[in-house]
């Protein structure tokens, strides 16, 4: 096979290899076609980084099927181009038609900066924050309570010998609770989720202007799964209508994330292909607002979960990864495994070095802002492992 299409969250990456030239055009063109047809609110991303030559016929292809993207507004993205065919796209000046990423972190850096500023349009400001106009893709209630949450906004920084990064507002240093805000609550079914994307954008229109990227069979694992939700809310307080609003409680914070939990489940069972990145991610920020007598399951769901990240991390986020080895890390210092964290924090250090370019200022999406603390931390094992 020239091609394998690889999926992720925001997006599907399709990797070609070897030489694309008009005896493989038949194989492939019509699968990218296909999809085209099938997801027209997605751009089309080609990783060329293993293909070492190209000719006419798959410039053809390539604009052929940016011609087919204009009508939904989309692009033909291409990811990586190898040096030859770099140079192939630029003696035929198609490097100003197509969108060249270098990376995959320049791509998902580009992509979410593109999705965060279309739901920045449908935000009120709540005391300096901003609060999302959403729509409930699993109920249709427009009482959806949750905020645009930016994390390279806040200041971020590890406490000593710290497991969870402390945020702060920029310019004031005032400290401010992201993680427990990050979660986005329908106080109608209890839907919840981190990811903003997962809601419609509306302000109460028929349609709305921005669908949620969950899929149909998500959507009704989400809605088979309400009773449960509405279960787990029986045994909180009595709930107000601004239980999650800003500013939100250690309890408010803990019921957001516990709904979060419920409803990635619900994902993983629909097959979502990141879902076991979000249960692992969910536990994590869990444990800072639970109580004693459940810390070693969440610790226990994140070994869990986060070891299926570790084993399938080619459909993460360099991102996701790094911070999966960190969560990894940081569970098996907490269960004074020192063995088992100096064996995770060596496979880290692993991946780092095959990822890492030479940033010079990491900040919380990136990957030697965790490392460093895992590495931070690593040094007082070194004598006990």
């Amino acid at each position: 096979m020239n091609m394998f299409v690889e999926p992720h969250s925001e997006h599907d990456i399709f990797r070609l290899r070897g030489e694309i030239k008009v005896n493989v055009i038949p194989e492939i063109s019509p699968q990218l076609s296909k999809y085209i047809q099938s997801n027209p609110d997605k751009n089309l991303i080609l990783d060329l980084s293993a293909v070492d030559f190209i000719d006419s016929s798959t410039i053809r292809m390539l604009i052929n099927l940016h011609k087919r993207l204009e009508p939904h507004r989309k692009r033909l993205c291409l990811l990586s181009p190898s040096t030859p065919v770099r140079r192939i796209i630029e003696d035929v000046k198609l490097d100003t038609l197509f969108k060249i990423f270098q990376s995959n972190e320049d791509l998902e850096r580009e992509e979410m900066e593109i999705l965060r500023t279309a739901y920045g349009e449908f935000t009120l400001d709540d005391n300096g924050m901003k609060r999302l106009i959403c729509v409930c893709p699993v109920c249709g209630s427009g009482d959806v309570q949750g905020y645009l949450i930016d994390e390279e906004s806040y200041e971020w920084s590890w406490e000593k010998d710290s497991l969870f990064p402390a945020s702060a507002v920029k310019d004031t240093n005032a400290p401010i609770d992201v993680a427990g805000l990050i979660p986005i609550v329908c106080p109608a079914c209890y839907m919840s989720s981190l990811n903003f994307a997962h809601f419609h954008a509306s302000r109460g229109d028929e349609r709305p202007a921005l669908v949620s990227q969950l899929s149909e069979h998500a959507k009704q694992h989400l809605s088979k799964s309400i009773k449960a939700r509405k279960k787990i809310m029986e045994s909180c307080v009595v709930i107000g209508d601004n239980f999650f609003a800003y500013p939100r409680q250690k309890i408010s914070a803990f019921y957001s994330l516990k709904l979060a939990d419920s409803c990635a489940r619900s994902m993983a069972a629909a097959k979502m292909p990141t879902a076991p990145f979000m249960i692992g991610h969910i536990n994590y920020l869990m444990i800072q607002y639970a109580g004693q007598d459940v810390k070693e399951e969440l610790i226990n769901n994140i070994r869990t979960w986060m070891s299926q990240v570790i084993a399938n991390r080619e459909s993460y986020r360099t991102i996701e990864t790094a911070k999966a080895y960190f969560i990894l890390f940081a569970a098996a210092y907490s269960l004074e495994k020192p063995k088992e964290a100096a064996k995770v924090l060596e496979d880290f250090s692993l991946f780092i070095n095959s990822v890492h370019t030479g940033e010079a200022a990491p900040g919380i999406n990136s990957p030697l802002f965790w490392h460093s603390q895992a590495q931070h931390i690593g040094e007082k094992l070194a004598g006990i492992a």
